[in-house]
């Protein structure tokens, strides 16, 4: 065991400056907001998806064999830093700015699901030339990205709605700033994590053991990530402002009204009133 996990070390290591290497630069992004604005941070946070369909319709995964896990490299290390940076804008900028990532997030997902739906059909449909010998292969590439994105956007969805909830119900139980992020965390993984599997798997007769597998393979990640999330919320002073306390269901209620007619018309006299 001692001999293959030596072995194993390097692949590890790459993973783990990896999964460090996206948060940073998140953290980066989201420190320069004021310099550069919202959009390129934005952009980096809707790439980082993306890219992860890709790496997932290439199927590359890190397996414990030592530990009987096998880790998807896409849904357990790209797409949990999303979590990251849907926490970090929610508890320094508020919640209306995580709903305005989300949506980001969203937009940008959707119309690559559309692009890559239109780009499965130009390989199956007479009048667009394609390599026959590729035919197959590129048909089934695109359908395990179109599977995986749809997957995507459910978790984003369920991230949205469930993770600043649970973070701010422990820390108004004056639970401390790590163990808030990391119970977070771990608890929306169970909601992620379903609904994810329940999209790109529910066919498959190996259900829960897959979603086990990625709920597993993803918590090892979480304490890690949740470890560099911590720190920069601790540089930002978060924790020691007054008044820092919120209703968990104020944010709920915000993702209900934010687009509402009424709030609509309040917020454009608001502009006008400075103008």
């Amino acid at each position: 065991m001692n001999n293959h996990f030596m072995e194993m070390l390097p692949a590890l290591s790459l993973c783990f400056l990896e999964l460090t290497f996206l948060a940073v630069l998140i953290i980066s992004m989201h420190s320069l907001r004021k310099v550069i604005g919202l959009t390129s941070y934005y952009m980096v946070v809707s790439f980082i998806l993306v890219f992860a369909q890709l790496i997932n319709a290439a199927d590359i995964s890190l397996v414990y064999e030592f530990i009987d896990i096998q880790m998807n490299i896409s849904s357990s290390l790209l797409l949990t830093t999303f979590m990251a940076s849907l926490l970090i804008t929610y508890t320094l900028d508020g919640p209306i700015a995580a709903q305005r990532l989300t949506v980001a997030c969203v937009v940008v997902s959707g119309s690559f699901f559309l692009l890559n739906t239109i780009s499965q059909t130009q390989t199956q449909w007479y009048g667009f030339m394609v390599d026959s010998e590729k035919r197959q292969f590129f048909f089934e590439f695109f359908e395990k990205i179109r599977i995986n994105t749809a997957a995507t956007l459910g978790a984003i969805v369920a991230d949205l709605l469930v993770l600043p909830v649970v973070f701010q119900i422990f820390k108004n139980r004056n639970f401390g700033t790590y163990f808030s992020v990391v119970i977070s965390f771990l608890l929306t993984q169970v909601v992620d994590t379903y609904v994810y599997s329940l999209i790109s798997n529910y066919h498959s007769d190996q259900f829960w053991l897959k979603m086990n597998q990625l709920f597993v393979s993803r918590a090892f990640i979480i304490i890690w990530l949740s470890v560099i999330v911590t720190i920069y919320l601790r540089l930002n002073e978060y924790g020691k402002k007054g008044g820092e306390e919120r209703n968990p269901m104020d944010f709920l209620r915000a993702v209900v009204s934010t687009y509402s007619y009424g709030n609509l018309i309040s917020q454009h006299s608001r502009d006008w009133e400075g103008r």
